[in-house]
């Protein structure tokens, strides 16, 4: 893993299971995109930060970009799309043990 510019410590299960288990979301520093590291057009000054989760049986990872580092790290800390894509596999809940997410959603 690079270096965390953010984390957030949460719980999950895997859907149908009562036993849960610590994952943290981790946030990294944001970074000029290379034209080598993707495949689209980057112009000049992308920046990309990435979205990944360190505890899951399967380890997540995602980059967003942003045409400075203050919106690449507005976009990359929105976390909740990122975690409601995981919802399909895991219920994701709070240290306290409350649901994530309204359950009425």
């Amino acid at each position: 893993m690079r270096k965390i510019l953010a984390k957030r410590k949460l719980f999950y299960s895997l859907k149908g299971s009562d036993l849960r288990n610590r994952f943290l979301i981790c946030i990294g520093f944001p970074h000029v995109v290379d034209q080598n590291t993707v495949e689209f057009p980057v112009g000049e000054g992308l920046i990309g930060c990435w979205i990944e989760t360190e505890g899951l049986e399967k380890e997540y990872r995602h980059e967003v970009y942003g045409v400075d580092e203050i919106q690449a790290i507005n976009i990359a800390s929105d976390i909740e799309p990122f975690l409601k894509r995981l919802q399909k596999k895991y219920d994701v809940y709070w240290p306290s043990g409350e649901p994530y997410f309204d359950q009425a959603r």
